[in-house]
């Protein structure tokens, strides 16, 4: 769990999470783990930008996240390669809509910006 803490970007968590999934037998406390912590990250973004519907389609992957941990410390080790690869994909999915999401709070803030600067510019004349 330090080594996926000090990854300094997502890629290097995913490299980590790809080298612990061939790992024989596979470290499951260690993927329960770095499945939580990327949870909260998840929540963590989604409630900064405030955006309610989006918290909600959060909420809702973190259910299912939730779903496949505890699917996971059930499951047989021989399908456990299999589970953590679609995890890894539904990761992939995941940090994409973040990534839209931040794109689209970062529009609305320039946005705003304008309209203050126009605001500020109307006042002035």
């Amino acid at each position: 769990m330090n080594a996926f803490q000090q990854c300094q970007n997502a890629g290097e968590q995913i490299d980590l999470f790809k080298a612990l999934a061939i790992i024989d037998p596979p470290p499951i406390e260690a993927f329960v783990e770095i499945l939580k912590t990327i949870q909260q990250q998840i929540i963590n973004l989604a409630q900064i930008l405030a955006r309610e519907s989006q918290v909600a389609d959060t909420q809702k992957l973190k259910d299912n996240l939730d779903y496949e941990q505890r699917r996971i410390t059930d499951i047989e080790e021989s399908s456990l390669r299999q589970n953590l690869k679609r995890l890894q994909n539904e990761k992939h999915e995941l940090q994409e809509k973040l990534t839209e999401v931040l794109s689209l709070a970062i529009q609305q803030a320039q946005i705003n910006k304008v309209k203050h600067d126009l605001q500020i510019s109307n006042k002035k004349k």
